[in-house]
């Protein structure tokens, strides 16, 4: 009996093994992923251009990487919060000119919504509006605490915040676990509206030069008709 049993042990851990080998994509795909997860993200030498939904690096350099309970307490000793979050996009499937209000926003408390300024590649007037907005929430003091978040598992906040310590400050705080860490860690909400660059004025053509007019006098003489006596 006690033989039986092991075999029949031996045969149901044969069975498990043999399922598992059948649930793991061919190639090691499923290793690779599996290392890939568990091991540390290098943070790159410039900005990040690539999937903004990847993983993400564990440090910042220059910057602090911070908890949802250090952010309220960086909020109560006045630091500037910013949210680089993309705004909504109008779903591709809606009929021109069919109505769409976008989701609302929720975000940190006092925190001011500029997206865009965490793209890998920032447009110049992006870029200028984001780095004014930093100047005057600070007041131009580059040791002010600045915080600046995103999503959870999103580089547009460490982008900012790469930028925001190009810039000089000296006190940039990364938030990577975003509005829903903070959320998770029981904190307020409000509804944030977006902060963004104004359209550039639409550019306006020098008028045409007028071409010059001769004499009063002259232009009378050409036109007039001379009938035959």
């Amino acid at each position: 009996m006690i033989r039986r049993g092991r075999r029949g042990l031996a045969g149901i851990l044969l069975i498990a093994v043999s399922a598992t080998a059948m649930c793991a994509p061919a190639g090691g795909t499923a290793t690779t992923r599996a290392d890939s997860s568990a091991g540390a993200v290098a943070e790159p030498a410039g900005y990040w251009t690539g999937d903004i939904n990847s993983p993400t690096p564990t440090t910042l350099h220059g910057a602090s990487v911070v908890t949802a309970k250090q952010v309220r307490s960086l909020l109560s000793s006045g630091a500037v919060v910013i949210d680089v979050s993309n705004t909504p996009r109008r779903p591709e499937h809606l009929a021109p000119g069919a109505p769409w209000i976008p989701t609302a926003h929720p975000g940190i408390p006092g925190a001011l919504w500029i997206p865009g300024a965490g793209m890998g590649v920032v447009p110049v007037s992006v870029e200028t509006y984001f780095r004014a907005k930093l100047t005057a929430s600070t007041g131009g003091d580059l040791a002010r605490p600045v915080v600046i978040y995103c999503h959870t598992r999103c580089w547009l906040s460490w982008n900012a915040a790469k930028r925001a310590v190009s810039y000089g400050y000296r006190n940039v705080s990364w938030f990577p676990q975003g509005i829903e860490g903070w959320r998770a860690s029981g904190q307020p909400t409000v509804e944030l509206k977006p902060m963004q660059p104004p359209p550039p004025s639409p550019s306006k053509a020098p008028p045409a030069p007028k071409a010059p007019s001769g004499p009063a006098d002259d232009d009378d003489s050409d036109s007039r008709v001379v009938l035959p006596a």
